[in-house]
C-alpha cells in the first residue's frame, strides 16, 4: 500500500517513544540534517576562507577549559549510562531485553539526549582548529567522525529507543572520549610526539569513537 507525501513526512517524524518527540533537536530529521550540512560547509569552506588573511588565535587557555569540561561531562555520562546498562543480564533473557518502568525508561532517554548534546558540543573541536588555522587537521576522517556521531546517535535515539546495545556503545564511547580529552593536554601530546606515536594514537582514538555499523 502506498503512502501519500504527508503520510511519509508524518512517519519519518514519528518517534519510537512519543514522550521524547518534542525534546530539543529530536522532533524532525530536518534539524540534524541542517546542522550537519552547515557544519560541513563551515569546516570545509566558510571557516578556512574567513581565516585566510587573519592571524591564528591563541586559544590555549580556552582549550584547557574545554578539555576539562569534556573530561567531566564524559566521565559523568560513562558512569550513569554504564550503571543503568545491564548488557550481561540482558543476554541471559530470551528476548535480550531488560524490562524497565516507564519512569526509568524516560530517565534512560534523558541520558541518551545528553549524549547527543555532547556530540553537538564536540563540533567545537573543528571550530577551534579553524580559529587556530590548523586546517591540515580538518581531514575527511575528522569531518566524517563528527558528522556520523550525530547522525547515528540521533537516528538510534528517535527510531530505536532504549536498548542495552546502545547503552554499551554510548558508555564505551564516552570513556574513550574522556581519554581523547586527556590526550589533548600538552604534556600528553608532547610525550606521544616524542615517541613518534601521535598520529597513530589519534587514528586509534578516532576508530574507538566512530561507529562502523
Amino acid at each position: 500500500m502506498g503512502y501519500s507525501f504527508n503520510e511519509l513526512v508524518a512517519l519519518i517524524c514519528t518517534s519510537k517513544d512519543s514522550r521524547v518527540h518534542d525534546w530539543f533537536f529530536i522532533s524532525s530529521p530536518l534539524k540534524p540534517t541542517i546542522l550537519i550540512l552547515a557544519y560541513m560547509l563551515i569546516a570545509v569552506r566558510i571557516g578556512p576562507s574567513l581565516m585566510k588573511n587573519r592571524a591564528p588565535y591563541n586559544l590555549k587557555s580556552t582549550l584547557r577549559v574545554y578539555n576539562i569540561f569534556q573530561m567531566i561531562y564524559n566521565s559523568y555520562l560513562f558512569i550513569v549510562i554504564w550503571n543503568e546498562t545491564q548488557a550481561i543480564r540482558s543476554l541471559m533473557n530470551d528476548d535480550c531485553k531488560i524490562k524497565r518502568s516507564d519512569e526509568l525508561t524516560l530517565q534512560c532517554f534523558g541520558y541518551g539526549w545528553w549524549y547527543i548534546m555532547n556530540k553537538i558540543v564536540d563540533l567545537l573541536d573543528t571550530m577551534f582548529m579553524i580559529l587556530r588555522k590548523k586546517n591540515h587537521q580538518i581531514t575527511f576522517l575528522h569531518v566524517y567522525h563528527h558528522s556520523a556521531m550525530i547522525v547515528i546517535s540521533w537516528f538510534a535515539f528517535k527510531y530505536m529507543g532504549v536498548t542495552e546495545e546502545h547503552g554499551v556503545v554510548m558508555a564505551l564511547n564516552a570513556a574513550v572520549h574522556k581519554l581523547t580529552s586527556s590526550v589533548r593536554n600538552d604534556k600528553y601530546c608532547n610525550v606521544a610526539h616524542e615517541m613518534g606515536m601521535k598520529k597513530l594514537l589519534r587514528k586509534f582514538l578516532y576508530m574507538g569513537t566512530t561507529p562502523n555499523w
